[in-house]
């Protein structure tokens, strides 16, 4: 008698699950998503070049790059903002910024 309720409980739990799927009308856990699209900030620039960034100074590390949280969407260097929105995002969600050199932020960024 054992196995027969062993079969019919799992004839039941079968036809549950199907059923689940089925008024559901989907196989497929749903997608998760997030409204934040840029995470932070990866600042590109030679050791020692430094900039202002969300109220704070910053200076670039002997590896040549920094990261921070994302804030305002315009940093300062040598007295002059630099808008970075539009700035290629990477596939965790950094802007990637590239440090203008000082030759460049005097002659309005021209080559």
């Amino acid at each position: 008698m054992s196995t027969v309720v062993v079969a019919l409980l799992a004839g039941y739990l079968s036809a549950h699950a199907s059923m689940t799927v089925a008024l559901r009308g989907r196989t497929h856990a749903p997608k998760a998503t997030c409204g934040i699209k840029v995470v932070g900030v990866h600042f590109e620039g030679h050791p020692g070049q430094t900039f202002h960034y969300d109220a704070a100074d910053y200076t670039i590390p002997h590896q040549g790059w920094i990261e921070v949280v994302a804030g305002p969407a315009v940093y300062s260097i040598d007295g002059k903002e630099v808008v970075i929105e539009g700035t290629p995002l990477d596939e965790f969600g950094f802007r990637r910024v590239p440090l203008p050199t000082f030759p460049q932020l005097n002659d309005g960024g021209r080559k």
